[in-house]
């Protein structure tokens, strides 16, 4: 799994787009961070890379704010993630 933090990741305004056939990343798209990621995945020359291993959607009403604890951001509501690993 890997983990990529980067300034303005969230706050470019720009969206980022995951294409999914058969449970696999097929293309990312979205700006100078998504091209980033494409290049590191692609380095690593192994297609389990672009497996996706989770996603998920943040709909808790009550949890409305980012505190950069991981089980309390990943349900802040209206936010999601994906995760893509071997």
């Amino acid at each position: 799994m890997c983990c990529l933090v980067r300034p303005g990741w969230r706050s470019s305004g720009r969206s980022r787009t995951f294409r999914i056939a058969e449970g696999f990343v097929t293309e990312i798209e979205g700006g100078e961070q998504a091209d980033l990621l494409a290049e590191l995945l692609a380095r690593q020359d192994d297609a389990w890379v672009y497996n996706l291993a989770r996603f998920a959607f943040g709909l808790n009403p009550a949890c409305t704010e980012f505190t950069g604890e991981m089980l309390n951001d990943e349900r802040v509501l209206s936010g999601g993630e994906i995760v893509i690993a071997p």
